[in-house]
């Protein structure tokens, strides 16, 4: 009957499906068995080859540490050291006069916070000479070049002039200059220095061995590494995505992104971290409310594009930052060009300016701290914790984004650029390559050409310094309020950790035409929602001229 065949029906395809199911499991079973007894020999193999190409990595990394340990980047060719000492004195004749309580707060911070009562006329005398020539060893003599014509206005009523005498070595102008400075000092501060001799213990610019405590690079493992490069693949798809093109500056190693026509565009330098990655979305609203070209600049080594090779430095000295500039200005038949550059960035502009003053059209400083006298002691102090000891510590209290920040600034080739290696190891290195250079030079003494040869590489070894590895000078970042205007915007951050919170007032009292914009936070403006508002605030700037 139909019941009867229901039934047998139900209890076959029940038995068929049990037993498939039965079935199944015992070849999941034997599957995952046999897999994970191949797996446990490729794992074998993957942990070896991940271990070596660990060691490789290392090991290139060593070499990159030593090899930036020797090389330093010098102060631009031509810097015009007569009128960066006459924008100092009057700075600092100004700054006496009109808030002697900051100006001595900021003479104690040079000699390491020592009262300004116990410092010796020889030590100030010594400081003062230092800063003004520029010279960073207190026993070489100083150098300046002839005077150029960028220091016009602002300053310029209340500098010092010329000792009397007609033919002063510069040695002794400089130092005629320092002694008149000196008493300016006591005259508006009201102190007395006492008599003594110099001890020497003050702040020297770019020395990291009187600075700061030397921090040592990080090594980042793979998957670091992977991330890293995957972000900055992504990046440049994205820049791609939004028409971006690529050109590479062989002679300086700097890379920049162009997009959009016309004969008006805008620059914008990126600060330290990751090159432009992190100012992707600062990107994406430029593109929406810039009308103008646009231009990115990514500096070799710190963005994650490669260094320029050769026997140059590796990070590009000012005055070749500043003819780069003006090459992709040529190359793009731009007729005006403006600038704009987040913390490290508005020191580049800063620095390219001293040497190509109608480089820029107009001017935005986003958080950079260029104003002498208006920045805090953060720079490069603030960077003196990153190290691999704090970075434990900083996690433990639950500061992901310190630690995060603290692998970024970590890497060498930001290291390098805020000059934080450790002396010993370029010294090291420095004996290492000396020792090789002699040993080749023995070799090659039979050969004239060989000869010849060596001679060029010893000299341009010796204009490195075994004792620093910056790429960053303090003379060359520092604005000269060269008759800062309307042309100029400076965006400042209420928690800003490098610029004084009374930035804002000493411009509206010293400058009032320059425009001020300020915003909640610090180091955040690069994401949303600031990133939307920053690109608003600077087309809305740019623009303005066009308009």
């Amino acid at each position: 009957s139909i019941g009867s065949f229901l039934r047998v029906y139900a209890a076959a395809a029940a038995l068929s499906s049990s037993s498939v199911m039965i079935l199944q499991r015992l070849a999941v079973g034997l599957s995952v068995k046999s897999l994970l007894r191949r797996l446990r020999f490729h794992w074998r193999a993957v942990l070896a080859a991940y271990g070596l190409v660990e060691i490789l990595a290392f090991l290139r990394f060593q070499t990159l540490c030593r090899k930036l340990a020797t090389f330093r980047t010098p102060l631009g060719c031509g810097f015009p050291r007569r009128e960066w000492g006459r924008f100092f004195a009057a700075r600092l004749r100004l700054d006496a006069q009109r808030r002697p309580k900051d100006t001595r707060a900021f003479v104690e911070r040079i000699f390491y916070n020592n009262c300004a009562g116990t410092l010796t006329c020889s030590d100030v005398e010594l400081w003062l000479r230092m800063f003004m020539s520029t010279f960073e060893d207190a026993d070489r003599p100083p150098r300046w070049s002839a005077p150029q014509p960028l220091f016009r206005a602002g300053l310029q009523g209340h500098a010092s002039s010329s000792p009397a005498g007609a033919a002063m070595s510069e040695e002794e102008e400089c130092g005629a200059e320092a002694v008149e400075l000196r008493r300016a000092l006591e005259a508006h501060l009201g102190i007395s220095f006492r008599d003594g001799p110099a001890s020497n213990d003050f702040i020297r610019i770019n020395s990291p061995v009187t600075n700061h405590t030397p921090t040592s690079p990080i090594f980042y493992p793979l998957p670091l590494r992977a991330f890293i490069g995957a972000a900055r693949g992504c990046t440049n798809m994205f820049f791609r995505g939004l028409g971006f093109e690529l050109t590479r500056d062989d002679p300086s190693g700097i890379t920049y992104w162009h997009r959009g026509g016309g004969d008006e565009g805008m620059l914008f330098i990126h600060g330290l971290g990751f090159g432009q990655v992190l100012y992707a979305n600062v990107v994406f609203h430029l593109v929406r409310h810039y009308r103008g070209r646009i231009i990115l600049m990514e500096c070799p080594g710190i963005s994650g594009f490669e260094p320029r090779g050769g026997r140059e430095t590796p990070f590009p000295r000012a005055d070749e930052m500043a003819a780069s500039i003006a090459r992709i200005k040529e190359i793009l038949h731009l007729r005006v060009l403006h600038a704009a550059g987040h913390s490290l960035g508005g020191m580049l502009i800063c620095s390219a300016w001293k040497y190509r003053a109608n480089l820029f059209g107009r001017v935005a400083f986003v958080e950079s701290p260029v104003f002498f006298f208006r920045s805090t002691d953060g720079w490069p102090s603030i960077f003196t914790g990153l190290n691999r000891e704090n970075l434990v510590e900083r996690l433990r209290r639950g500061g992901l984004r310190e630690v995060l920040s603290s692998l970024l600034l970590a890497e060498p080739w930001h290291q390098h650029v805020i000059h934080q290696a450790d002396g010993n190891d370029a010294n090291e290195a420095k004996a290492a390559d000396a020792a090789e250079e002699a040993e080749e030079a023995e070799e090659a003494e039979s050969d004239d050409a060989n000869e010849s040869e060596e001679a060029e590489k010893a000299e341009v070894a010796e204009g490195h310094d075994a004792n620093a590895d910056e790429a960053l000078w303090f003379f060359e970042y520092v604005h000269w309020e060269v008759g800062p205007d309307e042309n100029t915007l400076v965006v400042l951050g209420d928690c800003d950790a490098l610029s004084l919170p009374e930035t804002a007032q000493w411009l509206k009292e010293e400058y009032p035409r320059v425009r001020v914009a300020t915003h909640s936070g610090h180091g955040s403006i690069c994401f949303p929602p600031h990133s939307k508002w920053l690109a608003e605030v600077l087309a809305n700037f740019f623009d303005a001229e066009r308009s």
